[in-house]
């Protein structure tokens, strides 16, 4: 700015300039690349910039790092994504150590699955700098993952008290920790917070809290007030868009046995993702297919729908990291399909690379297919075994059903009940989101079930607790669930005439 001065430039003229990122690299042309993309509100509209910098400089870590945010948010080419880590780790000793240590960190993190050295890394850089804010925010992840959500909400005030006017990632990752300790009050405060500094005051819909208050009304149970603040912020988003609050909104459905409505939504985006997005249109298609098995216990419905997403989208033109190969076999096995499951727990073990093969969320899909294969085919200490070394990461339910019904399967039912209690009753910020497949519309057949084997031990007082728990929240169901609903409120009555 001082040369532009002394060389005439005027004033106006230098102000209007937006200022570059601080990253490294040798090439101008990158790095003013880089810092439009950096701009950019929306991340996926950043990605063609950042390709464009790294095909100038090979070596900009920095931007290859940007590379596999883009993509890992879009939950899309995933191999890619790793690539560029990869890509990043190796041009690190041209970097300064803030950018060393945040590329090792993600590298660690993203690659290797290895979060204590990632920690390390992040640690490193607080060291540096004790307010870096991107190191805070990212311990906080880490401690999520480790299940320590005491110290990753601190990290995330820690956070925002230096960036207030971020919203994203602190009052976001700050309300989701909430959510999963309880803190519901806590949890409001801040939604308020968001509101109160971010929202347009002349435009309602313009508030990045309004996606948060369906998380923390629908943990709380109050899914029809959840439905509502999801249909309203659809009504706002352009027509074909809105893939994932579609699909958050058919989970929502889907628990509240309105089935009709859980499957026009769900089909709803499908259609936005049948073309522009084949990998996220077969998460689409496993939600779809899950909700059938689960509501209505049927297999034809449910190997109907995958059928289906086959004949529009060939499972195999996926790239193979894109490919759900877990969550499919998970489900076919859950369907009775074990041969099929078994073949493609093989088809993925033969080419997902070996580097690919422990990295965290495809180690724990894959541990949960061969528990619930081995659940079917009735080798029941295996099945527990899958199902324990699965339960680790941020979702701290989504192995619990499983696990639960192999605990079941083995006559284990205090360990049974103990796990489907923890699966009903811990909060979990995506348990209705479209990617978390069955975890929505899983509760209330659970609840019943819960009510089920507790009216089995002679606990009349618990049974009735999960039959009233169960009828209230299938209480508005299609008529095609209606009789279970009979059935539970029926043997409540009961109950409660014999225990007075």
């Amino acid at each position: 700015t001082k040369l532009r001065e002394r060389i005439g430039e005027s004033l106006g003229s230098i102000r209007e300039g937006e200022p570059l990122a601080r990253v490294t690299t040798a090439n101008l042309e990158a790095l003013e690349l880089y810092s439009r993309g950096y701009r950019e509100p929306r991340s996926r509209d950043a990605l063609p910039y950042y390709e464009q910098a790294v095909a100038l400089d090979s070596g900009f870590a920095m931007a290859w790092n940007s590379i596999a945010v883009v993509l890992r948010n879009q939950m899309s080419e995933r191999a890619r994504a790793l690539e560029a880590r990869t890509k990043a780790f190796a041009a690190r000793d041209r970097l300064t150590g803030r950018e060393r240590h945040l590329t090792s960190a993600m590298y660690y993190m993203d690659v290797e699955d290895d979060l204590q050295r990632a920690a390390a890394e992040y640690e490193a850089m607080l060291e540096l700098d004790p307010n870096d804010p991107t190191a805070m925010n990212n311990v906080g992840l880490i401690y999520g993952e480790l299940g320590d959500n005491e110290s990753a909400e601190r990290y995330y005030r820690d956070f925002i008290a230096l960036n207030p006017d971020e919203f994203a990632p602190g009052y976001w990752n700050l309300v989701q920790t909430q959510i999963q300790l309880g803190k519901w009050d806590d949890a409001w405060m801040t939604i308020d917070t968001v509101t109160a500094r971010f929202a347009d005051p002349d435009d309602p819909s313009d508030d990045p809290a309004t996606y948060l208050r369906t998380l923390v009304a629908a943990n709380q149970g109050d899914l029809d007030g959840a439905i509502g603040i999801l249909t309203d912020m659809i009504e706002q988003v352009p027509r074909g868009a809105g893939a994932r609050l579609w699909g958050d909104l058919g989970a929502m459905y889907g628990a509240r046995g309105r089935l009709s409505d859980a499957r026009d939504a769900m089909s709803t985006a499908s259609g936005i993702t049948r073309n522009r997005l084949p990998s996220e249109y077969w998460e689409d298609a496993i939600q779809r297919a899950w909700l059938e098995l689960l509501a209505t216990g049927q297999q034809a419905p449910t190997i109907a729908v995958l059928d289906e997403a086959e004949s529009t989208v060939a499972f195999l033109s996926l790239e193979v990291l894109d490919r759900p190969y877990g969550p499919l076999a998970e489900l076919l096995a859950r369907a009775g399909q074990v041969d099929r499951a078994r073949d493609l727990l093989a088809e993925a073990d033969s080419l997902i690379a070996p580097e690919h093969k422990s990295i965290s969320f495809i180690k724990r899909e894959m541990l949960r297919a061969e528990g619930e294969v081995a659940l079917a085919e009735g080798r029941f200490d295996e099945a527990i075994s899958a199902f324990r070394r699965s339960d680790r990461g941020e979702c701290r339910i989504c192995a619990l059903r499983g696990l639960a019904a192999a605990y079941e399967a083995t006559g284990q039912a205090d360990s049974a009940i103990a796990v489907y209690t923890r699966y009903v009753d811990t909060p979990f910020p995506d348990r209705y989101a479209s990617y978390s497949y069955a975890l929505g519309p899983a509760l209330a057949p659970t609840l019943e079930r819960l009510g089920q084997m507790h009216d089995e031990r002679g606990d009349r007082q618990e049974a009735a607790t999960y039959f009233a728990r169960f009828v209230e929240i299938w209480a508005d169901s299609d008529s095609e669930l209606q009789p279970r609903v009979n059935a539970a409120q029926g043997r409540l009555e009961e109950i409660l005439r014999e225990i007075g």
